[in-house]
């Protein structure tokens, strides 16, 4: 995946910064997106991965040139079984962005998407640098929700 595109990976956190974030949770939510960015973007097109941070938060904006998503579609794109009017024979379940949500939000975090039909998609995961509370999920239940 990705031999055909040009993917650019930018990281903005100096060394010594640290944060509280289920790896296994981030690792899938950023597979989907990177994922989603390179299936509906066209050959030879760039995908972006920029990781930095603001004084709460962890950020991780990708951005594509790919078809974008239309506006009628935005409201229902995390929506499980959901997909975009314009994707085509493209394949996929429309499972991918609502499972991501769920990761996002059971870290405390957020996913804000900004959209131009055939000018490209841009995805900002905030997650919080140091959550309030720890919350622990059960061995295996991550690999259930995936």
């Amino acid at each position: 995946m990705g031999s055909e595109h040009n993917l650019e990976f930018n990281y903005h956190l100096k060394p010594d910064e640290s944060s509280l974030v289920d790896v296994r949770l981030l690792r899938h939510t950023l597979e989907n997106v990177l994922s989603n960015a390179i299936k509906y973007s066209a050959p030879g097109s760039t995908v972006t991965l920029d990781i930095s941070r603001d004084e709460e938060h962890l950020l991780f904006q990708v951005q594509d040139e790919g078809i974008g998503i239309p506006p009628q579609d935005r409201e229902k794109l995390f929506e499980a079984f959901h997909r975009a009017s314009n994707v085509g024979d493209v394949p996929g379940t429309g499972l991918g962005l609502s499972i991501v949500k769920r990761y996002v939000e059971f870290q405390g975090g957020t996913i804000q998407v900004t959209s131009v039909p055939e000018k490209g998609t841009t995805m900002v995961i905030k997650l919080p640098l140091n959550p309030v509370s720890a919350i622990q999920m059960p061995q295996g239940e991550t690999d259930r929700l995936s």
